[in-house]
């Protein structure tokens, strides 16, 4: 029973630290292959030590039943926890919301992107940045006013309509300055390139976004 509860359980550790330091640190990109063997690493010693409990236990009042109990007990939680938490994050929430997982940004740079065929897709027709904090506040706050919900759905509007691409940095942290790449059109935002919303109150003002990105 043992050998089943420290197996199950360095899954369940792997999993909820995969997840918790994916949320805390967004910014890790290539950082993950020294990332990943320290989580296996505390997963392992978490479950040895649980093991070597489970031992001294066993021998004293803890039956094996109890075990099994506390066990699935304890799982039960940390599952329920998880589910939650993945449910919360494909509930519609202010664009806001979404963004304060990330830095406060200390420089933003914006690149219009336009796609006729002519055109490549990795090139930018235009770039701007700025590192002004009052401007910056601005962008926040056009921002904040969207609501948005994540979808599992793929969006094809990078490659049917012009859309700007919002690039963000603050100081550096342990894995290099930090980034946030938003991708913006009518309908649908990026983020990262991973998490992908739906615009509730769509369609996002792209008249505003052309304006601000042409400040001098």
């Amino acid at each position: 029973m043992k050998q089943i509860i420290c197996t199950t359980l360095f899954f369940v550790l792997f999993l909820v630290l995969h997840t918790l330091v994916s949320w805390l640190f967004p910014f890790l990109f290539y950082l993950w292959y020294v990332v990943w063997p320290v989580i296996v690493l505390v997963s392992l010693l978490v479950c040895k030590f649980i093991y070597n409990w489970l031992e001294r236990q066993e021998k004293r009042y803890l039956p094996p039943k109890r075990q099994a109990t506390v066990f699935f007990s304890l799982v039960f939680v940390a599952i329920s926890i998880f589910g939650l938490q993945y449910w919360n994050s494909f509930q519609e929430k202010s664009l806001k919301d979404v963004l304060d997982r990330y830095s406060y940004p200390k420089e933003i740079s914006i690149d219009t992107y336009s796609y006729p065929k002519e055109i490549s897709m990795n090139t930018p027709m235009d770039s701007w940045k700025t590192r002004d904090s009052q401007t910056i506040s601005e962008l926040m706050e056009f921002l904040s006013q969207y609501k948005v919900k994540k979808t599992r759905k793929e969006s094809e509007f990078y490659i049917s309509e012009t859309t700007y691409e919002i690039m963000w940095k603050n100081e550096k942290g342990l894995n290099g300055p930090a980034m946030v790449m938003i991708k913006i059109g009518e309908n649908d935002i990026w983020i990262n390139w991973e998490d992908h919303y739906n615009v509730l109150n769509a369609p996002v003002d792209m008249g505003w976004i052309k304006s601000y990105s042409s400040k001098d």
